[in-house]
């Protein structure tokens, strides 16, 4: 089992390195090969025993005996105290090892090892520094005499001879990890740290050596933070760092490496940044890794394979780490990928990001490697022009908040330090056509909103001097419209306070009309009701934010989240407030009478609650929908060459589309009639025209998104 050591060593910019066979440490560790020289500020670490059960490591500092402290001849960079002393070492005392196996020998099999220590902000003579240090890592390096260009400085088998050198190439940095029931489990642990070759070479180190692009980062063992405090008492080590590895076994174990000796160097890090590992490349490894990062404001790095993209204001990824080898001429790599550029596509170019309701948008974006083959397993980060436009974690999926003023917004996508050509999105929050029950809206192309259809309670009649207006939504006696300053209007039946909204609500990016109801929702993403809750609509659920789309049923509502996700409140008679268990990838969806339509990003749609007339019944094959609408008893999808499809119930003739429909770029649904906006701001109508619902006035020219 990982034990601790007795004894404190004091290490200069460097550190130790012991692994054990998960068995206990020898109490006296055997003799130390003699120590290799080398240049200031260097640090050669050794490990014996490994895969013994007298696993031990010592660090010899250049030019002196292994049991020689270290000395003024050490010349450092370091901190120095008020004084202007200070020799840039650190103290560094053991905590714990161990080491296992993974694979068979001879077949792929690895030993992982690692070593954890306390790290104190002092110097070789225990003196501690008054200026804190922050994000110290400890960084690979190689120099003259390192076995092919790794950190590795010599190898020894059990009976003294020299292990394959070929052995030091093939020795690569892990993240933390444990092995739990045979099986390889990542401890959660802020352990490896990775970054460029550029980066890496702006690491101040001594003449005539390399710094390798990884290391590992020191961090606050009470807080997990990465700043070492100033001062420290005796004894008082604030800091752990762990070192983990992994070597691979050799066909017999006689040839395995029973002693490593290797090199590194110490240096605080200016920018706070987090590793995703190889391990960690797990739903939850990599749920802890963004833990880690958002605990303490890191930047996060990844690596090819890893299923997280984030933007890349916070996430970059790096595609090569070269382990051993100058840059110029690498030897060996932890991951090597050649991207040679960055590709992003829109699949459905020209059509509003926010139109309708629809708020997100997957796009496809590409590494490329010399053939310009895709390499699937590199992520992608994506930037914008605009605030707030969001990129799900997962992939490219674009999100943005519904803009009122209809810009657009750029968006590029990086990998590996490469840039994509900008694409620009129409991000227009413009909802021109409404109308759930028996009358029907539209704004015109002056911004003012046309109606007609039944005019019972007035649902039909708009405000005099109603202008400016973005968006309209009906419902089953009352109608709402959105204007370009965030305000909301209401009219018509108004016996549940369904067409007054709250005097305070303000800056409104979006709206929806249940049966006696209404919905709103805010910029900052959380969602307001007024009117009818006999069924709970108004209850929206505790803690409901980043909210990026809503729409409201007969007596129940639907809101999309920034994640994808969907949440519904209010009756659930027909299951239609049941989200589907998994759901996820979702950027639109629709609240019909009793029947709920959700649109996936690969441009399927997903169909649940009541199916008295087939409404939720999708047709086969169906797919590139841009956008879906529900009524009452039927449901649309909009496809991305301009036509329409539609199913349910068809008393009225709402599910059938007129022969010739194309061009259409939004879409509506009635009880017993449909609408579609055609490009040319044409307004057609089909089904039922009992209330004259289905009569477009003459001269009609709506608003295009």
């Amino acid at each position: 089992m990982p034990t601790r050591s007795p004894l404190p060593l004091i290490a200069a910019l460097a550190l130790l390195l012991p692994a054990t066979a998960c068995r206990r440490d020898a109490t006296a560790p055997p003799d130390q090969p003699p120590a290799t020289k080398f240049a200031p500020g260097l640090m050669e670490v050794t490990i014996s025993s490994i895969g013994s059960e007298r696993m031990v490591a010592r660090a010899n500092a250049p030019a002196m005996a292994a049991s020689t402290a270290v000395g003024t001849n050490l010349s450092l960079s370091g901190p120095a105290s008020g004084s202007g002393s200070g020799d840039g070492t650190i103290e560094l005392e053991p905590l714990s090892t161990g080491s296992f196996t993974v694979g068979a020998r001879g077949a792929g099999g690895v030993r992982y090892l690692w070593a954890t220590f306390r790290v104190r902000n002092a110097q070789s003579d225990q003196a501690p520094y008054d200026t804190p240090r922050r994000n110290l890592t400890f960084f690979a390096t190689a120099a003259t005499g390192t076995l092919g260009g790794s950190a590795i400085t010599s190898m020894q088998r059990l009976d003294g001879s020299a292990a394959d050198p070929s052995i030091a190439t093939q020795v690569l940095p892990t993240g933390g990890v444990s092995q739990v029931n045979g099986l390889l489990v990542p401890n959660q642990a802020d352990v490896l740290q990775v970054m460029t070759d550029r980066e890496a070479a702006a690491v101040a180190a001594p003449a005539g050596v390399e710094v390798l692009p990884y290391g590992f980062v020191v961090r606050n063992a009470a807080d997990g933070g990465r700043t070492l405090p100033a001062s420290p008492a005796a004894g008082q080590y604030d800091g752990v760092v762990t070192f983990s590895f992994k070597v691979p076994l050799q066909a017999t174990a006689a040839a395995d490496p029973f002693t490593i000796s290797a090199l590194f160097l110490a240096a605080d890090d200016d920018e706070t940044r987090v590793t995703q590992s190889l391990e960690e490349q797990t739903p939850a490894g990599e749920a802890a890794f963004v833990a880690r990062a958002q605990a303490i404001g890191a930047t996060k790095t990844v690596l090819p394979g890893s299923g997280y993209r984030g933007d890349a204001s916070e996430t970059r990824t790096v595609c090569t780490v070269r382990t051993a080898g100058p840059s110029a001429s690498p030897a060996a790599y932890l991951v090597d990928r050649s991207v040679v550029s960055v590709t992003l596509a829109d699949p459905f170019p020209g059509w509003p990001l926010s139109a309708g309701g629809a708020v997100a948008r997957a796009l496809t974006a590409t590494a490329l490697d010399a053939g310009g083959a895709p390499l699937a397993d590199v992520p992608l980060q994506m930037s914008f022009g605009a605030a707030d436009v969001l990129a799900a974690a997962g992939g490219p999926l674009v999100r943005k908040v519904p803009r009122r003023d209809g810009a657009s917004t750029t968006v590029t996508a990086s990998a590996c330090g490469l840039t994509s050509a900008p694409l620009t999105l129409r991000t227009s929050g413009v909802r021109a056509l409404g109308g759930k029950y028996f009358h029907a809206l539209a704004l015109t192309s002056d911004d003012t909103v046309a109606a007609w259809g039944l005019d019972d309670d007035g649902q039909a009649t708009p405000p005099t001097g109603l202008t400016g207006i973005v968006q309209v939504a009906g419902g089953l006696h009352h109608s709402l419209a959105l204007g370009s300053d965030g305000s909301v209007t209401g009219w018509g039946l108004d016996d549940h306070g369904q067409a007054t909204p709250p005097s305070s609500l303000a800056d409104v990016v979006q709206i929806a009309a249940g049966a006696l109801f209404s919905l709103a929702l805010k910029r900052d993403g959380t969602v307001v009701g007024w009117g009818d809750n006999s069924s709970g609509q108004l209850n929206v659920p505790t803690g409901l934010a980043g909210v990026m789309q809503i729409d409201a049923g007969d007596e129940y509502a639907l809101a999309l989240e920034t994640d994808g996700t969907v949440v519904a409140w209010g009756n659930n008679s027909s299951g239609q407030a049941t989200v589907p268990a998994g759901l996820a990838h979702i950027v639109q969806v629709a609240a019909g009478w009793r029947h709920s339509l959700a649109l996936r990003s690969d441009g399927t749609v997903v169909a649940w609650g009541d199916d008295s007339f087939g409404e939720t019944s999708v047709p086969a094959g169906l797919t590139d929908v841009v956008q879906i609408a529900a009524g009452v008893y039927h449901s649309l999808a909009l496809k991305s060459d301009g036509t329409v499809v539609a199913w349910g119930g068809d008393a009225g003739g709402q599910s059938t589309v007129p022969a010739g429909l194309t061009n259409v770029v939004q879409i509506a649904a009635g009880q017993y009639h449909s609408l579609a906006l055609k490009s040319d701001g044409t307004v057609v109508v089909w089904g039922d025209n009992t209330y004259g619902q289905a009569t477009v006035p003459a001269g009609l020219v709506a608003t295009v998104p």
